[in-house]
């Protein structure tokens, strides 16, 4: 395997995780409720719930700290 053929390959999997989550997102018809759990405050920015807090921030919603609903 070439370092070009495992960074592809990452990329299209991670292409792939955005794909997924869009759709599932999507498919709310009233309201979505979005929960995760992590031991740290510190969650991973190629983590789903980083990537969906940005875009709540993007979108001009605040996440609420504590109850974590966007508003």
């Amino acid at each position: 395997m070439t370092r070009e053929w495992v960074l592809e390959r990452k990329r299209r999997e991670a292409e792939e995780y955005n794909r997924l989550l869009y759709v599932a997102m999507t498919r709310a018809k009233d309201q979505l409720y979005i929960c995760g759990w992590s031991e740290t405050s510190n969650v991973a920015p190629d983590c789903w719930h980083s990537t969906v807090g940005q875009t709540l921030k993007k979108s001009g919603k605040k996440l609420v700290k504590g109850s974590q609903q966007a508003k």
